[in-house]
């Protein structure tokens, strides 16, 4: 940051506009602020302060505007290098309007480059200047300020008192509060995390191995019941086979004997039609027309017969039908139930097909879920194995990097003992000097003034010669053993260096490196494990989810849809039974029918036969006139007579007779011999039939009492796992609960304050050598290893305590240290500040030490810092040719005089 120009009107003393040029004034990097005590100095750095972010560092902004103005305004231009490393101009201004109703505020910031209003009011103002400068007024406060003699002082604070004033600067008391905030916070979502899985864990309450034993015991005996049970019914069912092959044997052999007792019957008749056909073919033409007129007779009497026995047959129908009709209405009416059974077991069976599709439906997501469930472990586990891996790779590039350190210190040590070797040659020659000088006092001259001090004061002096020139000659011993241990050559001894501050810059870039290295890990590690906890979340919500399921199959299992114990296989089996004896009945009552219909139209052919029968005999009798009846009388027997016409068929149906005769009896005897050892009845199969129809009840009720526990112990398994892993969830929190209530502990007692402020305390030592070797143009170092000390390279590179330093050394260091600190806090929010005032720190030095200090700023000069002095003490003017001089006078406030 570099001011360019601040104006000031109505703040605190200043009721006039007053104006300060710092292209000018800042021109040679060195001014000075001089002033009265209370003239407003210090009002000069606020007024910035006010600029830039709105408020007062020091009191409320009613009470900095003047009361004699009640209008005020300040007025702020400066340049601030971007990230891209160009330079922008801006330019802010702020009003202040003090009224009766209270301060009125106004504020606007221009960006001077690009020539554009970047924002206005207040708010929106102080969010720009954040945006452009990037931290907060606390700690610009802290960089551009630096109170001189607060840091003498911290020199000589003990290690506690230094901590304190550290946690002031740097806000580690609020630094410890936040982090305890953020303990606190994750603990307590550790803690709900742990509540949750140990919530979980007692929902699977009584689930162990033990149970799971226990139900695959279940299962393995079902499995040999349902084994067992499954044989019996295909050895009954092929027992069935055999009954029912037997009974069917039986069944033709007793329908052949029917037919072969209905052949029998009809013997008689073939016999008579065998005779007839002989008596029929031995007569002559008076047998036929004595038969023709015979078999009208007889014919008569049988249509007469037939007549009789057909109208007693439809009798006989009439009432066979009715008993049908009977026996039919009953069998509808069985069919009617054994239906409705049948339809009220398939509309069960539809609810169950439908309650089973929607467990199984259930248990297809379920199984889904449980599918993403471990593929989402999969990626936690491989996000767990990146975790160690890139903690791994942390952890060795944090050893390299640690060696390299080692390496660096060791050449560091080594860069030492080579400056120390640079000053072989003056010690040389200093011993050698003194050596000359002790040996030209001649203790035995002396002994004229032996009685007086000087004597006693020679003497000392010698003394003390000896004594330094031991120590020099220590020195160079130590320096001659450095250069054969290291094999150094006082000749090559700058090229030695040159080499070995050329390993370092390659240690140091190789650092560099590794750090980034480091940095871009650890990137990944935080994307890992924002993925991480991410699949962590998934995977709670995937459980809740899995639960859900698993809930809903539950319910729906306890719902079972029942269905009666009667088989329904069994009722269509009977139902199709009654509807085939159904179907018969049908066949029967229409056979009876048309026997019916048949025996109607035979009576009426039997009347129409009888009346032409009559006729016939009528010509008959008129045809036999001519015979003697006396002589045929005795010799022919008309009932044997045939016609013609019939004796051909008479003589097929003969022989038809005794072919259909001859196959039955064949038949017959065939099956008598294959039954003869049949021993199984219709009682035997149907109560076989009945037991396997039992068994199969009993293998359907085992298999759906299998499948119910094998989904249980499915379930149980699923169960298991789950619990053991919210078991090792559970520890992996337990852990991380028990650390955080460790860091917690270590919170309370300061320790990581204490620890912070100390690794603070080197970053600064560090940052403030990089100021003090070169203001003090080498001689001087600074050291802290729990108290601060320097070391004196122009003395050999000794340690000295702070306490030992004259007023102008001591300024240098504690002004370093002050820079340090200063550009610590710089550093810690990115921002590089080479501008800067420094307050009130001349007040106890000499004219010399302030000649002395004046000059050592040149290397600050150097290394492009400006640096403003804010004093009260007028012989700094004498110093510095580029100052403002503040003035008070009761009647126009504050008034700034600019030399250059």
């Amino acid at each position: 940051m570099k001011p360019i120009n601040l104006k000031i009107k109505g703040i605190n003393s200043y009721i006039n506009e007053q104006e300060i040029d710092f292209n000018k004034l800042a021109e040679n990097k060195i001014f000075g602020i001089f002033g009265e005590t209370g003239s407003g100095k210090t009002t000069i750095l606020d007024s910035i302060i006010l600029a830039l972010y709105g408020v007062s560092d020091r009191d409320t902004l009613q009470n900095i505007i003047n009361v004699n103005t009640k209008d005020a305004f300040v007025e702020f231009t400066f340049e601030m290098e971007q990230s891209d490393g160009k330079v922008c101009k801006y330019f802010i201004r702020r009003d202040f309007r003090l009224r009766p109703s209270g301060l009125k505020t106004d504020a606007i910031i221009n960006d001077m480059t690009h020539k554009k209003t970047l924002a206005e009011m207040p708010d929106n103002v102080n969010n720009k200047v954040m945006d452009i400068i990037g931290i907060g007024k606390k700690e610009f406060t802290k960089c551009i300020a630096l109170p001189q003699g607060e840091f003498d002082r911290f020199l000589s604070d003990t290690p506690s008192i230094r901590k304190k004033t550290l946690a002031k600067l740097f806000d580690l008391e609020q630094f410890g509060v936040i982090l305890s905030e953020k303990l606190k916070k994750r603990k307590n979502l550790v803690a709900l995390n742990k509540s949750t899985l140990e919530e979980k864990i007692s929902i699977y309450n009584g689930i162990n191995q033990e149970t799971i034993d226990k139900t695959e015991k279940i299962l393995k005996d079902g499995g040999k019941q349902e084994k067992t049970l499954a044989i019996q019914i295909a050895r009954d069912k092929k027992l069935l086979e055999q009954i029912k092959n037997e009974l069917d044997v039986k069944q033709q052999l007793l329908d052949m004997e029917v037919n072969l007792n209905i052949k029998q019957s009809e013997l008689q008749e073939i016999n008579f039609i065998e005779k007839q056909i002989e008596y029929t073919e031995k007569y002559g033409d008076y047998t036929i027309l004595s038969t023709k007129f015979n078999n009208c007779i007889d014919e008569i009497e049988t249509l007469n017969n037939s007549l009789t026995e057909n109208k007693q047959l439809v009798l006989n129908l009439d009432e066979e039908l009715k008993r049908l009709e009977i026996l039919k209405s009953d069998n509808l009416s069985k069919i009617d139930s054994l239906t409705q059974q049948v339809n009220s077991n398939q509309v069960l069976i539809e609810k169950k097909n439908l309650h089973d599709n929607q467990i199984k439906d259930l248990k297809t997501k379920k199984n889904e879920v449980s599918e993403k469930l471990t593929q989402i472990a999969s990626k936690i586990l491989t996000s767990n194995n990146d975790i160690k891996d890139l903690k791994s790779n942390i952890s060795s590039l944090e050893n390299s990097y640690k060696k390299l350190e080692t390496q660096i210190f060791d050449n560091m040590d080594i860069l030492d003992k080579l400056n120390n070797c640079e000053t072989f040659k003056v010690k040389q020659d200093f011993a050698l000097f003194l050596t000359i000088t002790r040996s030209k006092i001649d203790p035995e001259s002396l002994s004229e003034v032996e009685n007086f001090n000087i004597h006693d004061e020679v003497m000392q002096a010698t003394h003390d010669m000896e004594n330094y020139e031991l120590g020099v000659r220590k020195e160079i011993s130590e320096i001659l053993k450095d250069l054969k241990d290291y094999e150094i050559d006082l000749d090559n001894l700058q090229d030695i260096k040159d080499d070995v501050i050329k390993q370092n810059e390659k240690l140091n870039k190789k650092c560099d490196e590794i750090e980034d290295a480091i940095v871009v890990s650890k990137e990944q590690l935080a994307y890992i494990k924002s993925d991480l906890n991410n699949l962590l979340d998934k995977q709670q919500e995937l459980n809740l989810t899995l639960q859900n399921y698993k809930q809903n199959i539950e319910t729906l299992e306890k719902q079972q849809v029942s269905i009666p114990a009667d088989d329904l296989e069994y009722i269509k089996k009977t139902l199709n039974m009654y509807q085939s004896e159904g179907e018969k009945l049908d066949t029967k009552i229409t056979k009876l029918n048309a026997q019916k219909q048949k025996a109607i139209i035979d009576i009426e052919v039997a009347t129409t036969n009888i009346e032409n029968h009559k006729d016939k005999i009528a010509s008959l009798n008129t045809a036999l006139k001519p015979y003697n009846k006396t002589t045929f009388k005795e010799k022919v027997d008309k009932t044997l007579l045939l016609n013609s016409n019939e004796i051909e068929s008479m003589k097929q149906k003969v022989e038809n007779y005794k072919k259909e005769y001859g196959v039955l009896e064949a038949t017959t005897l065939s099956l008598r011999e294959k039954s003869k050892d049949y021993v199984y009845t219709k009682d035997d199969y149907h109560n076989l039939l009945e037991t396997q129809n039992k068994n199969e009840e009993k293998l359907t009720e085992l298999k759906v009492f299998i499948n119910v526990n094998q989904i249980t112990l499915d379930i149980q398994k699923q169960n298991l796992s789950t619990v053991l892993l919210l078991q090792k969830d559970l520890d992996e929190v337990n852990s991380q609960y028990n650390a955080i209530e460790q860091l917690e502990g270590l919170l309370s007692g300061g320790a990581l304050i204490d620890f912070v402020a100390e690794e603070y305390m080197g970053l600064i030592t560090e940052f403030a050598n990089s100021y003090v070797y070169k203001i003090s143009k080498g001689k001087y170092l600074l050291n802290y290893d729990g108290d601060f000390n320097v070391i004196d390279n122009f003395n050999g590179g000794i340690k000295r305590s702070v306490k030992t330093l004259s007023g102008g050394e001591r300024f240098i260091v504690s002004l370093s240290l002050a820079l340090g600190i200063s550009q610590s806090i710089a550093v810690n929010n990115n921002k590089n500040f080479n501008f800067f005032f420094i307050d009130e720190g001349f007040g106890n030095l000499s004219e010399n030490y302030i000649e002395k200090v004046l000059q050592s700023f040149d290397a600050l000069i150097k290394l492009n810092f400006t640096v403003g002095f804010i004093t009260h003490v007028e012989k700094m003017e004498y110093y510095l040719n580029n100052r403002i001089i503040v003035t008070k006078t009761p009647d126009d406030g504050s008034k700034i005089e600019q030399f250059s």
